[in-house]
């Protein structure tokens, strides 16, 4: 990756930085929009209506002439840090030229499929995947466009760090498997797969006390979020009874 090149974050929060490391301050929300929406679909070209749609809906201010305001706007922005001729145009279609730019979700994208089997060779290529995902894709946006997208993400990186996680505990490196784990849980503390896996590796690093306190942190987030119990395989794993 080239430390020289512009960069945009899908993961967490959605931003672009200039080659300095800098934030771009957007002149509006909806150039912001713009800008996001043509790098999710991975520079191919959209139709201006279909564009409009996504980003307007049945709202009043879907016009031609406010496209166009916001178009410019994104150009403007792109200028600003030098970038020429990024957002392209042509037959009513809009692009944006991904290639200028670095994408952690793009770089994903590129890296994940060759970690489908975790072995001592690609290891440490599969763990510089797992940093990628900094957080839910596009996580500080409600645009109702991400939503499939952001499961999808999530999907592949939970199976990334499952398949990690397998190879640490089949290596019997279970303090590396606890650290790799409470990383994880940061990214996607709602998921009780990641929950149970640390404990299991507390558990088999003989620390029960910090299995329990794990245990404890489980179940008052399933309580929270969606008012269940931990599942009678964790339960027996623990020893625990209602």
């Amino acid at each position: 990756m080239d430390d020289n090149q512009s960069k945009i974050r899908c993961f967490g929060h959605f931003m672009l930085l200039d080659p300095s490391g800098e934030a771009v301050k957007w002149r509006t929300s909806k150039a912001e929009e713009l800008m996001a929406y043509l790098v999710h679909h991975r520079g191919e070209a959209v139709e201006r209506t279909r564009i409009m749609d996504a980003l307007w809906g049945n709202d009043a201010a879907k016009t031609p002439a406010y496209f166009n305001t916001t178009a410019h706007y994104l150009r403007n922005n792109l200028l600003n840090i030098g970038l020429v001729d990024i957002l392209q145009h042509s037959k009513g279609k809009y692009r944006i030229r991904v290639d200028s730019f670095e994408v952690d979700s793009l770089v994903f994208e590129r890296w994940q499929p060759s970690c489908k089997t975790i072995h001592s060779g690609n290891l440490t290529e599969c763990e510089d995947t797992v940093k990628l995902y900094t957080g839910s894709y596009l996580a500080n946006k409600d645009y109702s466009w991400t939503e499939q997208r952001r499961a999808s993400y999530e999907n592949k990186y939970l199976e990334l760090v499952i398949g990690i996680n397998d190879y640490y505990v089949n290596e019997g490196t279970y303090s590396t498997s606890i650290k790799f784990l409470k990383k994880a849980i940061k990214q996607v503390p709602w998921n009780e797969t990641i929950h149970n896996l640390l404990i299991r590796s507390h558990l088999e690093d003989h620390d029960r006390l910090a299995a329990l306190k794990q245990y404890d942190a489980l179940k008052r987030m399933l309580r929270r979020e969606y008012r269940e119990d931990p599942s009678d395989e964790i339960k027996r794993l623990m020893h625990l009874r209602n």
